[in-house]
Order: structure tokens, then sequence, then C-alpha cells
């Protein structure tokens, strides 16, 4: 489940993006 794994990544670095952003 690779792809599982990724997409989580991706979302956390989607999120940590939108926080530096905001900040």
């Amino acid at each position: 489940m690779w792809y599982y794994r990724s997409l989580i990544l991706t979302h956390l670095w989607g999120c940590r993006l939108i926080l530096s952003h905001k900040n």
C-alpha cells in the first residue's frame, strides 16, 4: 500500500505549506 502512504505524505506536506503561507 505504497500509494496510500504517499497520499498521506503529500497531505501532510500540503498542510505544512498552508500553515507556512498563513504565517
